[in-house]
């Protein structure tokens, strides 16, 4: 059985979301594409003790991470499985309205409870300046600011085709908002970060999004002195 079918198996939902959801939208299997990172976010009704009940190696990253995860399952032993419990899809609210997507694992309907079909076909087009524009307007102004730079810097390097600067420097400075407290980004949610956007299709609006922001300053200052 897969990890799906297990949870299912004790009657609990389970949903693709955020990326994975909006690339199996698009028509592609975003369990064998790179560009997810080699990993795969899973939302569930089912809570960390129950979890643990149907998985003998859960490990708990970080509630910054996840609430929840699972190395090395379903034959794929390079993958993760990222777990984030709520109630119901109306309780989880990403950094983006854009990201409040779903696929229900055991139907494959998709579920958009925001109302985001016509950006969807933006990112289908590849409209550059209309995603920076969805970023700006549909934040999540409780979302702490380093976490809405790095999802929007791996929205424009898979969604993107290439930015001109001055509309990166306008999202970035848009998006630091400085009205949150930073967001604490631990090692393992940089690690998976990173290959996620060097494997995205166009990394180099990411990067730039980074630096304009100040988030490679912050925390991969290494990259600032090689610039």
């Amino acid at each position: 059985m897969t990890i799906q079918e297990i949870i299912h198996s004790q009657g609990f939902s389970v949903y693709f979301h955020g990326f994975g959801a909006i690339d199996s939208w698009l028509g592609g299997n975003f369990l064998l594409s790179k560009e997810t990172g080699c990993q795969t976010h899973l939302l569930t009704n089912a809570d960390t003790s129950a979890l643990a009940r149907l998985f003998e190696n859960l490990r708990y990253p970080g509630i910054d991470m996840a609430d929840a995860a699972l190395d090395g399952m379903d034959g794929d032993k390079d993958r993760t499985w990222y777990f984030r419990c709520a109630d119901s899809i109306q309780d989880y609210h990403p950094s983006f309205s854009l990201l409040e997507f779903y696929q229900d694992c055991k139907s494959q309907v998709f579920c958009d409870p925001r109302g985001i079909y016509p950006l969807l076909k933006n990112i289908r087009q590849k409209t550059a300046n209309a995603l920076t524009e969805i970023l700006q307007e549909s934040r999540n102004p409780n979302s702490e600011d380093n976490k809405t730079i790095m999802d929007a810097a791996l929205i424009l390097s898979k969604y993107a085709d290439n930015i001109d600067k001055t509309r990166l420097a306008q999202t970035a400075k848009l998006l630091k908002t400085q009205n949150n407290a930073d967001y604490p980004a631990g090692q393992e949610e940089q690690r998976m970060f990173l290959f996620a956007l060097m494997n995205s299709a166009n990394p180099g609006n990411g990067l730039e999004l980074l630096k304009l922001s100040g988030f490679i300053d912050e925390f991969w200052p290494e990259l600032a002195i090689l610039d």
